[in-house]
């Protein structure tokens, strides 16, 4: 998140200084922070692969990064806050000074570089209520802040923010998402969205923020549904005398079976299938298997007792199966995981 923090983002009457807004951070602050909100629905449960940071600016000095967040960090096994420093320090954010893009996406670009090895897609929400009124310069060596008065915004202004993120090699790659606060400031904030050069970008109508936000979580959080997992039984084994199928769903460290009516089971002579929850959406974070006990089949027994075993476990398949010798028990021509993405 790169959070707008400048003076106008703060509390105060509608009716002081003639503007229309008013109470724009408070507002930010509690749809990202408010229990399941925003960032609750990013961290999901403990085991969630996703990571979070921040960066809330207003003029250079008032320009901090924070990062990185994680499940892990945020929450107990039971799906209770157990570190809440990240909603925290959120919610003590202040308004306050003027506004420089440039020096926001500087950071932004510093922040994720620091994450270049990750495997996750990297999203970029930029929330702003004005036009940038400070910008960046390089000058004897380093660069340095300038504006003319902090309140009066120039093109140019807007133009270098804009030349950080087509030249960031880190935010390239990201889908970023500029997010307008106030209408006024739609054609600020559409001008820059439209001068990026990077393969995903966006506006987004942000004066209703919890929709806005809602309509930028549906598109990065996908939901898998209507997720069927076939298990077909190689020629080596065949189903016990008593398969006992067991649904598990693991989430951190725990793990439960699921009640019976929280799927469907379709029974093969050689076959399992499993239509999770079904058909409803997986829970974010959570690992979903299916067991059942089988038997070495007559063709096993006797090419054992020929040949011996002709195969080895894979790496990932647990320790009873992982590097040991042994027979295939699947038909992996035939076994799959099928669903539906939506998002």
């Amino acid at each position: 998140f790169i959070i707008d923090r400048s003076g106008s983002m703060g509390t105060r009457p509608s009716w002081v200084g003639g503007g229309t807004y008013y109470n724009l951070l408070p507002t930010v602050k509690d749809v990202l922070t408010k229990d399941e909100g925003v960032i609750d629905q990013i961290l999901g449960t403990e085991g969630n692969n996703n990571r979070v940071a921040y960066i809330s600016f207003s003029d250079k000095s008032g320009t901090n990064s924070r990062g990185w967040y994680d499940a892990n960090s945020s929450w107990d096994g039971e799906g209770t806050p157990r570190n809440p420093s990240l909603k925290q320090r959120i919610k003590n954010l202040t308004a306050n000074g003027g506004t420089n893009w440039t020096y926001a996406m500087m950071q932004a670009n510093e922040l994720l570089a620091g994450r270049g090895n990750t495997e996750n897609d990297v999203v970029v929400i930029f929330m702003s209520d004005g036009a940038p009124t400070y910008s960046m310069e390089y000058s004897y060596g380093s660069y340095r802040e300038y504006g003319y008065d902090g309140s009066t915004t120039f093109p140019e202004y807007r133009t270098e923010a804009v030349k950080v993120v087509n030249n960031s090699s880190a935010l390239k790659n990201a889908q970023f998402y500029s997010v307008y606060l106030e209408d006024n400031v739609y054609s600020g904030m559409n001008s820059f969205n439209d001068a990026l050069q990077i393969p995903h970008h966006a506006l987004v109508d942000g004066t209703d923020l919890q929709s806005g936000l809602d309509e930028i979580l549906d598109q990065v959080i996908p939901e898998y549904k209507n997720v069927t997992i076939t298990d077909v039984l190689s020629e080596y084994v065949e189903f016990a005398e008593d398969p006992q199928i067991k649904v598990t769903k693991t989430v951190g460290n725990h793990t439960t079976e699921l009640p019976k009516d929280e799927y469907k089971l379709t029974p093969g002579d050689n076959s399992v299938e499993v239509t999770l929850l079904n058909g409803g959406a997986l829970e974010d974070g959570a690992t979903y298997t299916v067991s059942f006990k089988v038997k070495p089949s007559d063709k096993a027994n006797n090419e054992y007792a020929t040949n011996g075993y002709n195969a080895e476990g894979d790496p990932g398949t647990g320790p009873t199966s992982a590097g040991k010798k042994g027979f295939y028990s699947n038909n992996s021509d035939q076994t799959k995981v099928s669903y539906q993405i939506e998002g």
